[in-house]
């Protein structure tokens, strides 16, 4: 476990390096947007109810979306995720993004041709300042008024020294921590809102085997067999970081409970409390 910690360390850091570049630009490029967008100190809080954060796995079902429209409780789903839920018929209450490449313009190009001028009347979008400029600018023309927030992403200190307080500074935004990845983002943002009770829906952190990838690739992986369904799950060593985090973070959080309704076999196997999502849904009216 020591040498997998170590290689995670090491992989981060290496990643946060290669994208310092980017998400600086990105930042620069972003400024006016996020200068003119809520704070954090502006989230409501939401003691004694609860919440599903949607992700974007494979293991996330089109009937589980539709199950959802008879919760009552916030929705708060990942920027890949975001059409397939509106196509299925559930408006989330919050949109996640982190995403610093273009490939998340894509996912966003489909508010261009609203249903109507109403549909996105109660949605909120919670987004990092280091993404895609133009993905930031096609949300910004269909959010509503005060329905933008914005954040600076958390940098390490150990190897980037004052750069959360300089962004900061040219932005006014606040640093929130991440985690790594968007679901990371997404369960902070459940936290910070003091939920009760957090529910963790189309989280897999793991991918199927590629005959395509190289030596080095593979060895960048970690293989996990699990016994009582008798499969074997390839976990990258970023997914390694991601999990880890977030279980963490479950495990310390203290305004209520996050479990997992996730079929994938690590989310199954995780420190979490595990539920079925029609309870979940049911407990949450």
């Amino acid at each position: 476990m020591e040498d997998v910690e170590n290689k995670m360390k090491e992989y981060n850091q290496k990643v946060t390096s290669e994208l310092m570049p980017k998400w600086c630009s990105n930042i620069a490029d972003n400024l006016e947007i996020a200068r003119g967008s809520q704070t954090v100190s502006a989230i409501p809080k939401h003691p004694g109810r609860s919440a599903i954060i949607i992700g974007a796995g494979p293991s996330l079902k089109d009937d589980d979306i539709r199950k959802l429209q008879n919760y009552t409780g916030t929705i708060i789903c990942c920027n890949k995720s975001f059409e397939r839920l509106m196509k299925l018929g559930v408006t989330p209450n919050w949109v996640m993004l982190l995403d610093a490449d273009a490939i998340s313009a894509p996912q966003f190009r489909f508010l261009d041709f609203p249903e109507d001028e109403h549909w996105l009347d109660d949605t909120k979008f919670f987004v990092s300042t280091q993404v895609y400029p133009g993905t930031l600018k096609t949300i910004e023309r269909h959010a509503k008024c005060g329905n933008l927030y914005m954040v600076n992403p958390v940098a390490d200190p150990a190897n980037l020294p004052f750069a959360n307080e300089i962004w900061g500074w040219m932005n006014g935004c606040e640093p929130f921590e991440h985690g790594g990845n968007v679901g990371g983002f997404s369960l902070n943002l459940a936290m910070t809102m003091m939920f009760s009770k957090i529910g963790l829906l189309g989280f897999d952190l793991t991918e199927e085997p590629d005959r395509k990838w190289t030596f080095k690739e593979s060895m960048e992986r970690e293989i996990f067999w699990y016994p009582d369904t008798g499969e074997y799950v390839h976990v990258p060593l970023n997914f390694m970081y991601y999990a880890q985090w977030m279980f963490h973070k479950a495990m310390m959080y203290e305004a209520g409970i996050v479990v997992n309704l996730s079929e994938s076999p690590l989310m199954r196997h995780a420190r979490l409390a595990q539920h079925y999502l029609e309870e979940f849904i049911v407990e949450g009216q």
